[in-house]
């Protein structure tokens, strides 16, 4: 692993220790935190949703929305989903058929989701309403493309081969969608 100089950091961030240090550097060895130049900016194709976080919990083996989410996380944001802005309560009771939770449980869940800009916070009387900021679909589609983006942009000849392989996995409607969209951009 080459080390990575980080002059003046320790003096700039509080509690700073050599662990710390350490940990910094082995997260930019690891390609964690991109250097960037002055001015330079990462494309983000959704300003309000901080995606390092939701990609930081991505679990590939974990099924439907729970590879981006925890367990409640993903039953939250699905009832979000299909039932448009909720409040606290409406959450809790709507998912209290499968288990008892906790009114606190569920509204820091809530505050997390908006934290990472995932769900938007509304007050309206002495009622807090969250809806979700994206639409589903619009939500798994971009992350799709980031996650795309991101493998074949920086990894192209490393990644491309897997990519062929898992063609072989495709449902035939799905290879039928491919095509549409290879003839629709001539590749």
């Amino acid at each position: 692993m080459t080390r990575v100089p980080l002059p003046g950091l320790p003096y700039l961030l509080p509690n700073w220790s050599k662990r710390s240090s350490r940990i910094f550097q082995v997260n930019i060895a690891l390609g964690r935190f991109p250097k960037r130049q002055a001015g330079e900016y990462k494309e983000n194709l959704f300003p309000s949703i901080k995606l390092s976080r939701v990609l930081s919990r991505l679990n590939i083996q974990a099924k439907g929305l729970q590879t981006f989410f925890g367990e409640l996380e993903a039953k939250i944001m699905d009832h979000l989903w299909q039932e448009g802005p909720c409040s606290i309560t409406c959450v809790k009771r709507a998912l209290s058929s499968h288990r008892a939770y906790s009114f606190n449980t569920i509204m820091t869940v809530l505050n997390r989701l908006c934290a990472k800009g995932i769900v938007r916070k509304k007050k309206r009387g002495h009622t807090t309403w969250f809806e979700p900021v994206k639409a589903k679909e619009e939500f798994l589609s971009g992350v799709a493309n980031l996650l795309v983006r991101l493998f074949v942009g920086k990894h192209s000849p490393l990644a491309m081969p897997h990519f062929l392989d898992a063609l072989d996995h495709l449902s035939p409607s799905d290879r039928k969608e491919l095509r549409k969209h290879l003839l629709k951009h001539r590749v």
